[in-house]
């Protein structure tokens, strides 16, 4: 298995102030902006805190708020994605490399949704 760790975790929220409130002030995690527009919290042992709005789509297996969204860091997606395949795995999403880095997206036995990417954990 080439997971390298855990980059980043989604949490589907429908009041991102309220959800940014908790993170940030009750919590005290440290506010980022990786991306222009967007808000992430922490680098707790490396990995960060996304809030995401609902994303609108009553499509079957969209992740609805109340879900997190896992972002695991591994060295090369479509390898990743063809040994799990083989291993009975279902992806969601097949890899594609819509924001630059090679992503896949799948559930695990739980329905927690899964992203793997193809970024190399900062050690």
């Amino acid at each position: 298995m080439a997971i390298n760790g855990i980059l980043m975790v989604h949490v589907i929220s429908e009041d991102i102030a309220a959800t940014r409130k908790f993170y940030g002030e009750l919590l005290g995690m440290s506010e980022q902006q990786p991306i222009a527009g967007e808000k992430a919290f922490g680098e707790v042992g490396g990995t960060q805190i996304w809030p995401m709005p609902v994303m609108g789509s009553d499509q079957e297996g969209t992740p609805k708020a109340g879900d997190i969204i896992m972002v695991l860091s591994c060295n090369d997606v479509r390898a990743e994605y063809l040994r799990m395949q083989e291993d009975g795995v279902e992806f969601i999403i097949p890899p594609s490399n819509p924001y630059g880095p090679w992503e896949a997206h799948l559930r695990d036995p739980n329905g927690i949704w899964l992203t793997l990417m193809e970024i190399p954990i900062k050690k």
